[in-house]
């Protein structure tokens, strides 16, 4: 079975772990028997990374590929490439969150404290527009899978589809082999008491309700992992350690067995992959009580949900019992997808 995937970029040498989640995805289905290409519209160059094939943008027969997937389309480029030479093909679409979203409406915009211009404000109306309208003339064609329900359903209240879709389904993100084969150390010596790890300009991670807490406890140990300006516009607490780096996975690893609790609370996700990473290695986690993080962790038993207006004095962790997760690993995310794959191209619709 030939797949052409559509990804505004891919992993690269100047950028290795841009859209690592779709890579990590279509590492599992070529080792399932899928024949897996992927044209990547910043690619300047053809490549190879890990045995996948990508390509830069050129026109290509919709005949060579039993199926399309195009993941977080975009009117730029997926929409336009799509309607010039592949209008005719099966297309599965992989909502992911903003592509879909008006950002401007669900996103609570930065510490800086620049907002949205009106040319932004109407750019967004305009490209929800256009998803539906693109929707509709293709609708024979697609296939839609959402990371969360949560993410269908504001789907709908955003795009409002006038088309009904060959088919749709729910399948979350999966996370990353690390957290799956390994576990919190429960026993190793703990330098934090917390620890988050985020990107440090956007209210959405909710950074300053960590720092508000902290200041809270001033007997705790806050540690911050992240690049970003929140603190040019708030003054970091004593007790807070901040460290300006990006982690990689067995980095991050490392850091959660040197901490108690992670805190992680959140004021939007599709799904917050990161998070489900956390839990699922088993470290106690605190994040936002939330709608879609009700949908996330509500079998996890690790997983302590607050509201984002009733963080306070949180002391010790009371999540002591731990039993490992399998909610997010390969065969309840990825091989789900495989199947549905499968399940597209041999009924031929």
């Amino acid at each position: 079975m030939n797949i052409l995937v559509l990804c505004e970029a891919y992993p690269d040498d100047s950028n290795p772990y841009q859209l690592m989640y779709v890579h990590t995805r279509l590492l599992e289905y070529v080792k399932r028997g899928l024949n897996v290409s992927v044209l990547s519209f910043r690619a300047n160059t053809d490549y190879e990374i890990d045995g996948i094939k990508v390509i830069k943008e050129i026109k290509v027969d919709y005949n060579d590929f039993d199926l399309i997937i195009s993941h977080a389309p975009n009117v730029r480029n997926h929409f336009r490439y799509i309607l010039k030479y592949l209008r005719s093909s099966k297309i599965v679409f992989f909502i992911h969150g903003h592509e879909a979203l008006n950002v401007t409406k669900y996103y609570p915009g930065r510490y800086d404290g620049v907002g949205y211009s009106l040319a932004r404000k109407i750019l967004e109306r305009i490209k929800l527009f256009l998803f539906k309208l693109f929707l509709f003339g293709l609708k024979k064609n697609i296939h839609i899978v959402y990371v969360s329900q949560w993410m269908k359903n504001h789907f709908y209240k955003n795009v409002k589809p006038i088309a009904t879709f060959k088919s749709e389904v729910v399948i979350n993100n999966s996370v990353g082999q690390t957290y799956i084969l390994n576990s919190w150390d429960s026993t190793s010596v703990k330098e934090f008491d917390f620890v988050t790890i985020r990107p440090l300009n956007e209210k959405k991670y909710a950074v300053d309700i960590v720092l508000n807490l902290a200041i809270k406890n001033p007997n705790k140990t806050f540690a911050i992992y992240g690049k970003g300006n929140v603190f040019d516009y708030i003054e970091k607490p004593a007790n807070v350690l901040h460290f300006d780096e990006f982690l990689f996975p067995t980095d991050i690893v490392n850091v959660l067995n040197k901490s108690k609790v992670a805190l992680m609370p959140t004021r939007l996700d599709a799904q917050g992959v990161m998070v489900c990473e956390m839990a699922t290695y088993g470290i106690p986690t605190i994040t936002s009580d939330i709608d879609v993080c009700r949908e996330m962790f509500l079998d996890f038993n690790n997983v302590q949900l607050i509201g984002n207006d009733e963080f306070g004095h949180l002391g010790d962790s009371t999540l002591t019992s731990y039993e490992k997760n399998n909610k997010y690993d390969i065969d309840n995310t990825i091989v789900k997808e495989i199947d549905y794959i499968n399940s597209i191209c041999e009924k031929g619709y």
